[in-house]
């Protein structure tokens, strides 16, 4: 499977604006498929461990014991450094994309992280009673997403500046149905989401406890 992947470009001065639709999975229960993985530099050797976490399929794993052992111990920044993070994958429409105009109509994964999957999750199953429930992924009662990002400009652990996306602005709007015509062509460009939990993209928890 040829995985393209919705990438957005922020411009100069770290916004970027778009409305995509979540979609629903050719393939998976659910309509994502979240995986967690660790990305740290070890302060022993200097290399980097970047591996998916084992939790992502139910399974144990080394890192995640070996970063509560380090909290357990009072070293909180070292274990923060091995925990696991968290991204949710699912199929999007890109309506709209004043950036990137060529992406508009087209089929992407895009890869989320918690934020926005809370801002789906609650929007779907609200707080307040209050709310009605959205079926965020659905093609009549879905609704589109205005993507809004508004970058913070941090410093990094090397003193250099970097954008950290912020998605506090992005909303849903008001529910609509997808045409017939344009449900039929998205359904044959649907993009399997089972590949990102495939076994052989994970190491046993021998080959990551050794790593």
């Amino acid at each position: 499977v040829v995985t393209i992947l919705y990438l957005p470009k922020l411009k100069d001065d770290g916004t970027y604006d778009a409305i995509i639709r979540f979609l629903p999975s050719p393939d998976t229960d659910l309509p994502y498929a979240i995986v967690y993985n660790h990305g740290y530099q070890s302060l022993e050797t200097g290399k980097w461990v970047i591996e998916n976490c084992p939790k992502s399929l139910d399974k144990k794993c080394p890192i995640c014991e070996s970063a509560s052992k380090l909290w357990s111990s009072g070293d909180e920044e070292n274990a923060r450094r091995r925990f696991k993070k968290f991204s949710a994958y699912s199929n999007i429409l890109v309506v709209r994309d004043p950036q990137n105009p060529e992406n508009e109509g087209k089929v992407f994964i895009y890869r989320y992280g918690k934020k926005l999957f809370e801002m789906i999750k609650n929007k779907m199953i609200p707080p307040s009673t209050l709310d009605k429930p959205l079926m965020v992924f659905d093609y009549d009662e879905g609704a589109n997403f205005k993507l809004k990002i508004r970058s913070k400009i941090i410093n990094d652990a090397k003193g250099n500046k970097k954008p950290v996306p912020n998605y506090d602005s992005s909303e849903f709007t008001t529910p609509s149905a997808l045409s017939e015509q344009l449900v039929t062509e998205i359904e044959s460009l649907l993009i399997q989401l089972k590949p990102y939990l495939s076994p052989e993209k994970f190491l046993s928890y021998s080959e990551l406890e050794r790593k």
